[in-house]
């Protein structure tokens, strides 16, 4: 898997790289987020969600606009979660699988202003 974070706009990609050539159930499947050693779970994929071999998926926090349109990405919205989005200069976001191992992380530091 791969993991991408935009935190202009607020969301996620995630796309199954097809390491494993299958697709994946994404049950029991979550999205962490440490800012500045804070911890957070802050999405839960829906029971039953199959990423696609060779697909992607955009998860947006907050309300979806009308820009926001990928015709490569399946959409899912979490309007329930903008404010537990937070930027410092220290971010570590994390793809949980359904048996709590990481599968996927990426880093991000803010160089201070």
């Amino acid at each position: 898997m791969i993991i991408k974070v935009n935190n202009i706009d607020h969301y996620i990609d995630i796309e199954n790289d097809g390491y494993a050539e299958n697709d994946q159930n994404m049950t029991g499947w979550t999205i962490r987020r440490d800012v500045n050693k804070e911890s957070k779970i802050i999405y839960e994929f829906p029971d039953n969600f199959i990423l696609k071999y060779r697909s992607k998926v955009r998860i947006v926090f907050g309300k979806k606009s009308d820009d926001i349109q990928e015709k490569d990405k399946e959409i899912l919205i979490n309007e329930d979660t903008e404010e537990s989005w937070n930027i410092d200069s220290h971010e570590v976001t994390y793809l949980i699988d359904a048996n709590g191992e990481e599968n996927a992380s990426t880093i991000q530091m803010v160089p201070p202003s």
